[in-house]
């Protein structure tokens, strides 16, 4: 059977570090709180029927994908990002460590796709289109990172936030993609609701999440179903 777990290869050169600075015991403490934070996630999503794509761990923690779940509810989503930082919080009632509170406060930066940045973009889900939400989230991700860099001296941290402002390069690049996967979700699985949202022209950037769309188009408002069923029917 195929794991869904994967080890990024900066893990290794973390571990690598760890074992040359003789902290064996206290990255073992650490990846203890990252695993038992990211299970508050995967056994949420799980109790909603989430499919997990995989599960990826980082030198800073862990972080699951998800097949399928453009079109979920938020409240569900909401509840699967707070459950994370939820169960870390109860663990460390059981068991004391030092590193309970800097993970917590690391992943709730709002940085992407750390839990904090997760959470506005939820948020910003409610008031702006779902390509907006992310154009918003990266501002503040990058607005965040550079304060942070500006008026933080770990070196470990410094790290991090480089590794996490190259990724937020990447993501940038392919936000066009990702709205694409979010149009063919709302396809495959024939998405609808009852909150109806009604645009002046055909802009997929203006979709919002957890509403169904009319596009005025030659003076008449065509379903987006239509307009999807000629994007991804082939």
């Amino acid at each position: 059977m195929r794991s869904i777990f994967k080890i990024h290869p900066l893990y290794y050169l973390f571990l690598f570090i760890i074992i040359l600075t003789a902290h064996i015991h206290s990255f073992i403490e650490f990846s203890i709180i990252i695993f038992v934070h990211e299970m508050g996630h995967v056994l949420t999503a799980l109790l909603f029927k989430w499919n997990i794509s995989k599960i990826v761990i980082l030198p800073y923690g862990m972080i699951t994908f998800f097949k399928d779940n453009l079109t979920k509810p938020i409240y569900q989503e909401l509840l699967i990002l707070i459950m994370g930082p939820l169960f870390q919080i109860i663990f460390n009632i059981f068991y004391k460590s030092s590193y309970s509170n800097f993970i917590l406060f690391i992943n709730l930066l709002p940085i992407y796709p750390l839990d904090g940045s997760k959470l506005f973009f939820l948020l910003c889900n409610k008031i702006v289109s779902y390509y907006n939400s992310y154009i918003l989230t990266f501002i503040l991700s990058f607005i965040t990172i550079i304060y942070l860099l500006f008026n933080i001296h770990n070196l470990l941290i410094i790290l991090m936030l480089l590794y996490l402002f190259i990724h937020l390069i990447t993501y940038l690049n392919n936000l066009n993609n990702t709205l694409l996967s979010f149009c063919f979700e709302r396809f495959k699985y024939h998405f609808y609701s009852s909150k109806k949202k009604y645009l002046s022209s055909l802009n997929l950037k203006a979709l919002f999440r957890g509403k169904y769309h009319y596009f005025k188009i030659d003076n008449k408002y065509v379903k987006e179903e239509e307009i999807f069923l000629k994007m991804f029917d082939k």
